[in-house]
């Protein structure tokens, strides 16, 4: 995929925490939530510019997303101490979900496409390329898009109806 297709799949799959943040009654953070995730998407693709590390080698694995992951959720704990209002543990494991969907998200797209990935390298060699679409597929990259755009701004949209139809009101 490219990075509109990435994106996509961030959003689609970040958003059932965009939801559920919504739904607490933090939409704004749901909303920066939902940029985070457009930024973290193309995370793994840093490869591209790093010498001697390959397109889709260790940057496209469940390690690098559990990494970024908690990375993630140590800077979200940290800027919740430094800035106050959301409990830290809330924030940085709202930051951390959000990370590790996204890069996450990242290898379930390319694993899509026929180069595919080795998402357990390298203790397992394994590679995963079910070769639906190619990464270039303009149409593919544009409906994931559509889609993530679509689903994170209904989820995001519908999180105080669903708190409210939860509340029993």
């Amino acid at each position: 995929m490219y990075r509109g297709g990435h994106v996509g799949f961030a959003l689609l799959g970040c958003s059932p925490v965009l939801l559920v943040t919504s739904a607490l009654g933090h939409r704004p953070l749901a909303v920066v939530g939902a940029v985070l995730a457009g930024g973290f998407a193309t995370l793994p693709d840093v490869d591209q510019h790093l010498p001697l590390v390959p397109h889709r080698g260790p940057t496209h694995t469940v390690w690098f997303a559990l990494v970024v992951a908690w990375l993630g959720g140590e800077v979200g704990r940290a800027a919740a101490l430094v800035a106050g209002g959301l409990p830290p543990a809330w924030l940085g494991t709202f930051v951390a979900s959000i990370a590790g969907l996204a890069v996450g998200t990242h290898l379930v797209a390319d694993a899509l496409t026929p180069m595919g990935v080795r998402p357990l390298a390298p203790l397992v060699e394994g590679r995963v390329a079910l070769g639906l679409v190619r990464a270039s597929n303009p149409v593919a990259n544009l409906l994931a898009l559509g889609l993530g755009f679509g689903t994170a701004g209904l989820a995001i949209a519908a999180g105080p109806w669903v708190a409210r139809a939860l509340a029993g009101g």
